[in-house]
């Protein structure tokens, strides 16, 4: 991978803690698809924060991008979010008070894309039918965050908080943030049901991974491809699961041990209707 030099504004934004620091810039449409990589939530990669582009954003009709960048507006005023998990270098060469211009050096450093995945693969898709697109300058906003957490966070932020991203990845998000961060702290970012959904993640996941659960590998996650053996989806799983979270009486239950309690009511009715997990569609 070649070193990657942007011409940049390095705009400083304070909050409630400390400064962090932003870079806008442009990349070609072609440099960009190149040098962005896409963190997915998946079973086996279950700190990842994107989920697959929906198909039906890419067809060449009307209201898709391909079709917007092709024969309508062709113009994304808003900037694609990525972040660099190593180290970039940045050099001033004018102070404009509210900004600074310079120069960032990127190095060969991978740019995780948090926001702006459609617009990215509709780009690719544009560049098939016109190859002019490879120039198409982009906007860009690029964040020198090491942790992966942290572009978690700021996906579930601008997605879920403004624009909405698909429940059951949203669960997920939760999910991550209970295990970096904690009760309290989510409890503080997300209020008592955000607790609770998150909670009801986790016995989720113990309900299709332990094998004494008649559950176990019948429950289809986010990302997974749709198999004979799956039942439900764990979006309906993970919220009906917030009637007993919520119980006083489990309250204050470790997630694993309720886990338990519910794989054991489950093996009871296994026992009782045993041809509704065999045969489900039935």
């Amino acid at each position: 991978m070649m070193d990657l030099r942007l011409k940049a504004f390095a705009i400083n934004q304070r909050g409630a803690k400390e400064g962090t620091q932003i870079y806008i810039s442009t990349n070609s449409a072609l440099q960009l698809i190149k040098r962005c990589s896409i963190d997915r939530w998946t079973p086996e990669n279950t700190m990842g924060y994107q989920r697959m582009p929906r198909e039906s954003r890419f067809r060449e009709s009307r209201g898709s991008i391909v079709w917007y960048l092709a024969k309508e507006l062709a113009c994304f005023p808003t900037s694609i979010l990525l972040n660099v998990r190593g180290e970039v270098a940045f050099e001033p060469n004018e102070d404009l008070a509210w900004c600074t211009l310079g120069e960032l050096d990127l190095g060969e450093e991978r740019l995780w894309l948090i926001d702006g995945q459609h617009r990215v693969e509709g780009l690719k898709r544009a560049i098939e039918l016109n190859p002019d697109f490879e120039d198409y300058p982009v906007i860009v906003s690029i964040l020198q965050q090491p942790d992966r957490f942290d572009e978690l966070l700021l996906f579930y932020i601008v997605n879920r908080r403004q624009v909405g991203v698909p429940t059951d990845l949203a669960y997920r998000h939760l999910q991550g943030m209970l295990w970096e961060k904690g009760e309290d702290w989510l409890l503080r970012m997300e209020g008592r049901r955000g607790v609770r959904l998150a909670l009801a993640a986790e016995v989720v996941d113990q309900m299709t991974e332990e094998s004494r659960s008649p559950w176990c590998g019948r429950i289809r996650r986010v990302a997974e491809p749709r198999r004979l053996e799956h039942i439900i989806p764990d979006q309906p799983m993970i919220r009906s699961m917030l009637g007993i979270v919520k119980e006083r009486a489990f309250e204050a239950m470790p997630p694993r041990e309720l886990g338990d309690l519910v794989i054991d009511y489950w093996r009871a009715i296994h026992s009782i209707y045993p041809e509704a997990f065999e045969e489900p569609t039935r």
